[in-house]
């Protein structure tokens, strides 16, 4: 009984000891000013080498393996208004763009599926309604069964 009972303690011992160590991928960031820092080199050396900026280049320059990095940043405060300043500065990259008539229909589908906001989706909304705006009346009638006979006309 004693072995099983040291045992026991080990194990406890050992779930205590891992319960200690941080759990998941630690932030490439610490502080906001770090990440704000190397997203700013980033912009400035897409304009430097005439480059134009991408949500996959600004991941790369942030050390990240994925775009999704990026917009798991977005859910943490402090780190929130410099995404949104960086994502919104593609954007302007790609209105610019499309002002200046340089592949128009790449930057449209661009600013569509980027998350640009409303006004660059395709969407409609339709609602259905009855008469005057009214409800829908629906009539059910059984396939086959007779209709009742009209008298005719005197």
């Amino acid at each position: 009984m004693g072995e099983d009972k040291d045992k026991a303690t080990r194990k406890g011992l050992k779930m205590a000891e891992k319960a200690k160590k941080p759990r998941g991928k630690q932030p490439k960031f610490s502080q906001p000013g770090e990440m704000q820092s190397a997203v700013d080199t980033y912009f400035l050396e897409c304009e430097a080498n005439s480059k134009r900026a991408t949500v996959a280049g600004l991941a790369l320059a942030l050390g990240f393996t994925s775009r999704q990095s990026i917009l798991n940043y977005e859910d943490k405060p402090d780190y929130v208004d410099i995404i949104k300043k960086a994502r919104l500065k593609l954007q302007d990259a790609a209105e610019t763009s499309l002002l200046d008539g340089k592949n128009p229909i790449g930057n449209i589908f661009w600013l569509k599926n980027q998350g640009a906001g409303e006004s660059w989706r395709d969407t409609q909304q339709l609602e259905h309604t009855g008469e005057n705006g009214g409800p829908i009346n629906i009539t059910v009638q059984q396939f086959g069964a007779k209709r009742a006979e009209k008298p005719a006309p005197a």
